[in-house]
């Protein structure tokens, strides 16, 4: 026994030790019954197991009725005859049941019996059931999955909550759903199915799944159903069939739409020309072929997907391994085309254009690959024949000249020296118009075919014009050169017979060596051409070697084309200056002219390389050479201090349409830190038929300083509409007209001095070139020239006789 202490504690001390003492009390337990009831402070009587076994009221008061009003309320209401039940939740969260129960007497209430009773656990267990019916409740509802339970025995069944939405219930409409309901809602269609279902199911107890259709009551959708079916027994008799149902509805339009796109997919890939595969390179399985396979290799779908390399086998041999090779990149996860050919199951030769796109995983690893395969075939034969065409000339059907310079670049590379054989026939103008085309397309052809006799294993034979057909062969000895010529000279001579009529035909051949006469195909055959020329000039029908040494002149011209490509580079180039003056004779500029001195054949003058320079483009290099130069020595000049003056220089035509000619100027100015007045171009009539380009050069030159020249004036037919519209500032007449001066007599007096007076009223200067004689010298003074270039003062002079001249500024006629 314990008590709780208050104010009288210290009164009652004797009594509770005697009793702690001795464990005992004289009188019994209503001594001590009467005792808590009559203390004034709460008591308890606690047993062994420390459970209250009596108190008294001031216990319960205090401790539960405090806290609880309604429990005081269920009191006073069981005090006027009324039986209470109230469940509470004391401090310490013990859950209890508390009743109130009035005892009457003669019908009057004597007193109220209290009981409380601990009902924790059950309410936890109540809790917890509630919590996995929530959880299951929302569980159906967002994974879309409802329940069923059928009682076989009761014909009873029990849903859940999202089995009944699934039909369009509410909770009050569930309860009123007979089972029958339920089986009649399924779809017509689908209900013998799941009758069936359902009494396999319970006739062997075998779990099954089934899918089906089902009507809603509220909006009479259709939705699709799957369910999982089982079965419950008790000793060995089904008793109860379980089902586990999917809402699939919007799986089975995505599934059905998907198929239908894929349908669609398949007709597009069907249709088209084209083939379409797919293959999982982790299986090493085909998944997929298009009809346009099948059609692309005339060999059924399912041969490629039972064997996954039967494509290989397919690949041409020619191209096989090349194929092969192509496929490395695809396992890095890059996409490759390529074209080949392909062998049909029945033998045809096929091209195909291949697209392989490959697909990787996170790791990189190919995974999968899908391709499309176009049947290329007629494009290819159509490359074939338009390359054909391209490299064939369409008469003779043998190559022409761009078939040639191909084939000749081929055995350079694998350095092959060779013969090049030029066939001029003759008087091929002369039979076209005595007997038309026809009859010279035909002679051509006949030609061609006595030329492929004579040359049985040519590198190429080509036509590159009207009456000209070459054949390149592998060089071999002079004697074996000459038999083939000797060969194909008789046979073009033989007599052949075109439309009724004999002819004999004529024809010179003109042999050139590679690397021997020349490094491109151009040169080696312009080497045959003069090897050809010269039958021509001899009026000979025969053959000739290029070149003829017993011919100088032809010697002289082979060297100057061989070596000039040379002469910048072994520094053979020089120039010479020839002084400007006014009519007094003080220097006002020079013209700089270039000299070849060649180690053989000595000074060659610009007037015998600079022609065939213009045939190439090195006249370019040349060119540019002479900015160079000009520009170096006027540096020097400076340096050395010669008071400078303006020097010009001539640009071929060539150098002005093919290079970016101002900024060569530009670069050698800055390089060598001259001003651009001291420089003047000099330009002919010939650069003029693009007035834009020179115009827009003269507005160039003119932001760095220079001058033009209008060269070589009253030469060219439309000199005077050039002299118009062209940008100059000076212009020089040219020395056939000023060689033609003759004391004031004649035409050439009357031109010179229109020439003279109409620049002079244009604001433009004017150069008198080519001045020999006193009388041209007078003339031209008396006409206020402004220059006077010639010989009558200098000749062009080599730089350390010109600088005397530059040092006085003055020049004394010679």
């Amino acid at each position: 026994m314990e008590r709780r202490k208050g104010s009288s504690v210290e009164q009652e001390d004797t009594l509770w030790q005697h009793i702690a003492d001795n464990h005992k009390v004289s009188g019994g337990i209503e001594w001590i019954a009467s005792y808590v009831y009559a203390s004034t402070i709460p008591t308890y009587i606690l047993n062994r197991e420390r459970k209250v076994v009596m108190c008294n009221q001031k216990d319960l008061i205090d401790e539960i009725y405090r806290d609880q009003p309604t429990l005081l309320a269920d009191f006073r209401n069981a005090i006027h005859g009324e039986l209470t039940c109230t469940t509470i939740t004391i401090n310490d969260g013990t859950i209890a049941d508390v009743k109130h129960v009035p005892l009457k007497v003669q019908g009057e209430v004597q007193s109220v019996i209290m009981t409380l009773h601990d009902v924790t656990d059950v309410h936890q267990l109540q809790a917890e059931l509630q919590m996995e019916k929530t959880h299951l409740y929302y569980s159906q509802q967002i994974a879309k999955v409802g329940s069923w339970d059928y009682d076989v025995l009761k014909d009873k069944m029990n849903s859940s909550a999202y089995h009944y939405y699934l039909y369009g219930f509410n909770d009050k409409q569930a309860a009123e759903v007979e089972s029958d309901w339920f089986f009649n809602r399924i779809h017509p269609d689908d209900q013998e199915r799941m009758k069936q279902v359902v009494e396999h199911t319970f006739c062997t107890g075998e779990a099954q799944h089934v899918q089906y259709r089902i009507q809603r009551i509220n909006d009479e959708r259709t939705l699709t159903i799957e369910s999982d079916i089982y079965a419950i027994k008790e000793q060995g008799q089904v008793v109860r069939l379980f089902g586990v149902v999917y809402d699939i509805t919007e799986y089975d339009q995505m599934r059905k739409e998907l198929n239908k796109q894929n349908e669609r997919i398949t007709n597009i890939y069907n249709s088209l020309n084209v083939g379409v595969w797919a293959f999982d390179y982790l299986n090493n399985q085909v998944t997929f072929c298009s009809e346009g396979v099948q059609h692309l290799y005339e060999t059924p779908t399912e041969a490629f997907q039972n064997d996954p390399f039967l494509w290989k086998k397919c690949i041409y041999p020619d191209d096989r391994q090349r194929v092969l090779d192509m496929q490395a990149p695809l396992h890095v996860g890059q996409e490759i085309n390529h074209e080949y050919r392909i062998v049909t199951s029945t033998g045809k030769v096929r091209w195909v254009k291949d697209q392989t796109i490959p697909k990787v995983d996170e790791n990189g690893e190919l995974v999968s690959l899908m391709g499309i395969m176009l049947d290329i075939t007629d494009r290819k034969l159509y490359e074939q024949k338009l390359e054909h065409s391209i490299r064939h000339d369409r008469l003779s059907k043998l190559g022409n000249g761009y078939y040639l310079e191909e084939t000749f670049q081929k055995q350079v590379m694998q350095q092959q020296p060779m013969a090049l054989f030029l066939i001029e026939v003759q008087r091929m103008k002369e039979m076209k118009e005595s007997f038309g085309y026809a009859l010279k397309d035909e002679v051509i052809q006949m030609i061609a075919r006595r030329l492929e006799k004579g040359f049985p294993a040519p590198f190429i034979l080509a036509r590159i014009s009207d009456d000209e057909l070459v054949a390149l062969v592998k060089h071999g000895s002079d004697e074996a050169m000459v038999d083939r010529c000797e060969r194909v000279h008789n046979e073009i001579k033989k007599e052949m017979t075109v439309q009724g009529y004999r002819l004999q035909i004529s024809c010179n051949i003109g042999v050139s060596f590679y690397p021997r006469d020349g490094e491109t195909c151009d040169e080696v055959l312009q080497s045959a051409r003069k090897a050809c020329n010269r039958g021509k000039e001899s009026g000979q029908d025969r053959y000739f070697f290029y070149p003829n040494s017993d011919d100088a002149i032809c010697f002289k011209q082979i060297a100057i084309e061989r070596d000039l490509r040379h002469a910048i580079k072994f520094n053979q180039f020089e120039l010479h200056y020839q002084p400007k003056v006014d009519i007094q004779g003080t220097l006002q500029g020079a013209e700089a002219l270039i000299r070849w001195n060649h180690p053989e054949l000595g000074v060659i003058p610009p007037s015998e390389f600079i022609p065939i320079a213009e045939e190439g483009d090195f006249i370019i290099d040349i060119g540019n050479w002479v900015i160079a130069e000009v520009c170096r020595q006027l540096q020097d000049w400076s340096r050395r201090g010669f008071p400078l003056c303006p020097v010009s220089f001539n640009i071929s035509p060539v150098h002005l349409y093919k290079q970016h000619l101002i900024c060569t100027i530009k670069g050698e100015l800055r390089k060598h830190n001259v001003h651009g007045k001291w420089l003047e171009m000099e330009l002919t009539e010939t650069s003029f038929m693009n007035e834009t380009l020179v115009n827009q050069l003269a507005k160039e030159l003119k932001k760095l300083g220079m001058k033009m020249t209008i060269d070589d004036f009253g030469v060219g037919f439309t000199s005077l509409q050039y002299f118009q519209r062209i940008d100059r500032d000076k212009v020089k007449i040219d020395k056939s007209y000023i060689q033609g001066l003759n004391e004031g007599k004649g035409q050439n007096n009357i031109i010179v001095s229109s020439i003279i007076q109409l620049s002079h009223d244009l604001e433009t200067k004017v150069v008198a070139e080519g001045v020999e004689t006193i009388e041209q010298y007078e003339f031209l003074k008396a006409k206020q020239v402004d220059e006077l270039q010639g010989f009558y003062f200098a000749r062009p002079l080599p730089v350390s006789q010109f600088e005397p001249i530059l040092q006085k500024r003055k020049v004394v006629h010679s």
